[in-house]
């Protein structure tokens, strides 16, 4: 059981090491090696583009993270 503390321990001090070490992020960001993010227009999260759940009102593209805050959105008045 010992060994399992230790060992869950030495991981978390090792990921915030490998953390500390990444550069400091200004927020969702486009960049090469990212994806692009957009933000859920309902619960204001961000997802990657070429994951999240399309649904086109009016001729424009709007971009969810879920299935029910697409719904939520497309229940909202023009």
């Amino acid at each position: 059981m010992r060994f399992l503390v230790l060992a869950g321990l030495l991981l978390a001090a090792i990921w915030m090491i490998r953390r500390s070490m990444r550069p400091a992020s200004s927020g969702p960001s486009e960049s090469a090696d990212t994806a692009k993010l957009v933000q859920d227009p309902i619960c204001k999260t961000y997802v990657p583009v070429d994951s999240a759940i399309q649904v086109n009102k009016q001729g424009k593209t709007h971009y969810f993270c879920s299935d029910r805050c697409a719904a939520a959105f497309q229940q909202t008045p023009d």
